[in-house]
């Protein structure tokens, strides 16, 4: 039988032993270490797990800023890798954090906690519980929205909301007490479903999902592009004031490694990326009140869409925001808003418009009808209806940070209507000087701010059916005012430039006389106003009028010039330039000239608290009277002329705005 070739194989028996020889020797030189690292392996996670069983693992990371609480049981196979049954991590600072961990496996870095770093590479888990505040200064520590803030009793050291003292304070405090190393804690990977996320007042609490990381050290502070995906869950202003039962979305942000503690919050906003999608059904807008002092809201329901898109705090073009609602009502210290509502916020033009890229972000404010009431104590309130009006304004950048501003202020008032002018004079207060009776107002008032921060526009009022009763003079007609209106709200103050208006046809009262179709036009270059109700005001007038019967007898029934005057003069087709002034307890009236078809006449009437004064030359072609009033004393002075009045005027007190008349 024919084979084929075969391959000879050599074992060599000294080549093998040679080779057990070797590892025989190796075995016996290293069997005690390698005895000693298969014993330590072994014990490894009965040593661990005892150390987290027993609280040792915590009281080492536990510091001023920093606890780490491990809840059993707990337990390790492999250096490092923790499995929890909770893992709550605690970090005080300007920044606090609570971090509530269930059925968590725990990467952690164990070599760092030596140098008291808190480093986790992986975190996951079935159950997150984020809450997030910062501290606040101590004038806001009552604040409504500061008791929003989540509750935070596990926070090692000082649990107070109340901000530390400034560095050098706190160093000076400090001096006498023994210095702590404080912890750093940092976790990465995080990939875990999240219950409660509590930044600041907001809490959303529902099945949600959270992947990122963070680290907080004592002077530093950084989040990973993290990403929180919520499905439709609550959303609560604190604990317990429901906004939404559906609130629902995502939310990604990148905070670059930052010391906190000099930014403030909108300093944080210059560093940020974000890109925020959320929806919601509101139930409330309660919440709102709790920003303003004194401010209560109601009401408020509707759908709720947020797009935000930033990047290193720079809003981009996809941004916007969008609210409605049916009804919402605001309570103040004698006011009331009740408005439906429709509310814009975006970059560049409309959402459904097209519009420069670099446009700045602004937001608009609608509403189909709003009606605002006043009222003072019990009394009926004055009530006005605004039709389709809407506001607007913009951020001075698309960047958000210390420095961005709002301005660029538009408010759009077209229709003004009240059949209320009958409680208007309870606006005034109890010892008012004017009373209404009845009538309706229509207006109209366009604002947009000014380079100096004022708000200024035209302003349109037509009255009709008014009755009204000020300085003895009863007065019912119709008219109309236009000017253009110049309102600083820090200052209080208010201006009505290039006033013009009529009175036709009005019926007058004043003692036993009166007047039935009479009419008065008017006209000044300007009308200011400070405080409110009015404390000073102040204006040149040009007045023509039918005559001058019904005020020289309201004056005469004041007994503020004699009746003579009143009786004899009744001052046809007449034209008057004015000074009016008034400020508290003072009326001043300068007449530097006022003609008719008879008599001329000039002069001051000036009513104080403490003295009342009256200086007037009434004249005629061919005859002229002097009439002073001083207190209780009058004085006539026949063909008397301007040196007279002059001299009589110069024991008046000065305008209190410091201007001249002409008859001085």
């Amino acid at each position: 039988m024919l084979r084929g070739p075969t391959l000879p194989i050599a074992v060599s028996d000294s080549s093998f032993h040679g080779r057990v020889s070797r590892v025989t020797a190796f075995l016996r030189k290293w069997s005690r270490w390698i005895a000693i690292t298969a014993a330590v392996v072994a014990a490894y996670p009965v040593i661990t797990t005892l150390a987290l069983t027993s609280g040792l693992v915590e009281r080492l990371i536990s510091g001023d800023d920093v606890r780490v609480e491990l809840e059993n049981p707990a337990w390790t196979i492999w250096p490092g890798s923790l499995h929890v049954k909770r893992i709550g991590v605690y970090v005080n600072g300007d920044t606090q954090v609570t971090l509530s961990v269930a059925d968590a496996r725990v990467d952690v870095e164990l070599m760092e906690l030596l140098q008291r770093r808190f480093h986790v590479n992986r975190l996951s888990a079935n159950d997150i519980r984020f809450r997030l505040r910062t501290r606040v200064p101590e004038s806001q520590k009552t604040a409504p929205y500061v008791a929003a803030f989540p509750p935070m009793p596990e926070l090692p050291g000082d649990t107070g909301i109340v901000r530390e003292p400034d560095e050098k304070e706190k160093e000076k405090n400090d001096d006498d007490k023994p210095k702590k190393k404080k912890w750093t804690v940092r976790i990465d990977g995080i990939d875990a479903r999240a219950s409660e996320l509590w930044f600041l007042q907001y809490r959303y609490v529902g099945q949600g999902r959270v992947r990122g990381g963070f680290m907080k050290s004592p002077e530093r502070l950084y989040v990973d592009d993290s990403v929180q995906e919520l499905s439709p869950g609550r959303l609560s202003f604190g604990e317990k004031h429901v906004i939404s039962k559906n609130f629902r979305g995502r939310v990604r942000g990148h905070i670059p490694e930052i010391d906190p503690s000099d930014r403030g919050v909108l300093g944080i906003f210059e560093v940020v990326d974000a890109d925020i999608q959320l929806d919601g059904d509101l139930v409330s807008l309660e919440h709102l009140g709790d920003y303003v002092e004194g401010l209560r809201v109601t009401g408020g329901a509707g759908p709720l869409r947020i797009r935000l898109g930033m990047q290193r705090g720079k809003l981009s073009r996809k941004t916007e925001v969008a609210f409605e609602t049916d009804d919402i009502r605001v309570f103040g210290d004698g006011y009331a808003i009740k408005s439906d509502w429709e509310l814009a916020a975006f970059v560049g033009g409309a959402p459904d418009a097209a519009g420069d890229q670099d446009e700045l972000p602004r937001l608009r404010s609608r509403a189909e009808l709003s009606t605002l009431s006043w009222a003072r104590g019990k009394s009926s309130p004055f009530t006005l209806q605004l039709h389709g009006h809407e506001q607007s304004a913009a951020l001075s950048s698309t960047q958000i940070d210390r420095q961005t501003a709002v301005g660029d202020y538009r408010l759009r008032f077209p229709n003004i209507t009240s059949s209320d002018v009958d409680d208007l004079d309870n606006l005034l207060g109890d010892e008012r000087r004017v009373e209404s009776k009845r009538g309706s107002l229509r207006g109209s008032l366009t604002l947009t701010e000014s380079e100096r921060g004022s708000l200024q526009g035209p302003a349109r009022l037509r009255f009709d059916g008014v009755s009204v009763r000020f300085g003895g003079i009863a007065l019912a007609g119709t008219g109309h005012l236009a000017g253009y209106l110049d309102v600083d709200l820090d200052a209080r103050a208010a201006a009505l430039g290039k006033l013009s208006g009529e009175l036709r046809p009005v019926s007058l009262h004043a003692g036993d006389v009166r007047v039935n179709d009479w009419w008065m036009r008017l006209e000044s270059p300007l009308v200011s106003a400070v405080g409110w109700p009015p404390e000073r005001v102040t204006t040149d007038l040009s007045i023509v009028a039918k005559n001058a019967e019904p005020i020289l007898q309201a004056l005469a029934k004041k007994d503020e010039v004699p009746d003579v005057v009143a009786d004899l003069v009744s001052l046809d087709n007449l034209n008057v330039d004015a000074k009016f002034r008034k400020h508290p307890g003072v009326i001043d009236i300068v007449l530097d000239e006022v003609q008719s078809d008879v008599l001329d006449l000039t002069g001051r009437v000036y009513v104080g608290e403490k003295q009342s004064r009256v200086a007037l030359v009434v004249g005629g072609k061919h005859v002229s009277l002097g009439i002073s009033k001083n207190g209780g004393d009058t004085e006539l002075e026949a063909q008397a002329g301007a040196e007279w009045l002059r001299n009589k005027l110069r024991s008046f007190p000065p305008l209190s705005d410091g201007a001249r008349s002409r008859t001085r």
